[in-house]
């Protein structure tokens, strides 16, 4: 049977985690490949790429080889599709702008991958957590056989007229062990609480953003889209065949 000293100090690797989790935000994933989903009615779609990125990309099915196929090397490149055709605009200007357009939908993206890898943590912490709450069950079960077969044991034993003296010890022990078993379980309860609570605010949190996400990703989209209506205007698109 493990110790109460050596059940702690597995216990106080975790502890550690949790307040590390709980100190720091976390930093966010490099990379700069954004994807978003559009379900807007008149199938407007565009795949933004700013000089040097992976892009930003808002459209209703996947064409990212199109989107491969259409660029030159690292350009900044704005692929659309309207109405059942699809262009591209190379122009820096009109690529800027609709960059700028996107600006909020992006920091609100991140903000929200952010958030996504403290619960990652979190999750991972309470994973462990759970793990050593099942370790303990088990020997919280196992102690307590042993101890309701010790008190038959004692009560055979004393029918004989024998010394019970060395059963009487151990289970006494085992009831200390199973209370100090009991406090550790606590504890760990404890930390689950906190956790959850954790989880929650920043699950409410990424609610908020999702709301947040899904009127700036609109406004994204209509920007774009008036910025590709006037590059048509002005002759500044390459019609894709």
């Amino acid at each position: 049977m493990m110790s109460r000293d050596s059940r702690l100090a597995l216990l106080s690797p975790l502890l550690a985690v949790l307040v590390a989790v709980g100190a720091t935000p976390g930093a966010a994933s490099a990379g700069s490949s954004y994807s978003y989903t559009n379900n807007s009615e008149d199938r407007f779609g565009f795949a933004l790429f700013p000089e040097g990125s992976d892009g930003i990309v808002m459209t209703n099915s996947d064409n990212w080889q199109e989107f491969k196929r259409a660029r030159k090397d690292d350009e900044a490149m704005l692929w659309f599709k309207l109405d059942g055709k699809r262009g591209v605009i190379r122009n820096v200007k009109v690529i800027e702008k609709a960059d700028e357009a996107c600006a909020e939908m992006i920091a609100l993206g991140d903000e929200q991958g952010r958030i996504g890898e403290r619960q990652g943590k979190i999750g991972n912490v309470q994973g462990h957590l759970g793990d050593r709450q099942g370790e303990i069950g088990e020997a919280q079960a196992a102690a307590s056989q042993e101890l309701s077969d010790l008190h038959r044991r004692i009560a055979r034993t004393a029918s004989r007229g024998e010394s019970t003296r060395d059963l009487e010890r151990r289970a006494r022990e085992l009831e200390d062990e199973i209370e100090d078993m009991g406090v550790e379980q606590s504890a760990l309860g404890r930390q689950q609480s906190l956790l959850g609570a954790q989880q929650s605010a920043l699950g409410k949190k990424q609610s908020e953003l999702g709301a947040r996400q899904a009127k700036a990703s609109e406004r994204a989209r209509v920007e774009v889209k008036d910025l590709v209506a006037a590059a048509i205007k002005d002759g500044q698109v390459e019609w894709v065949q």
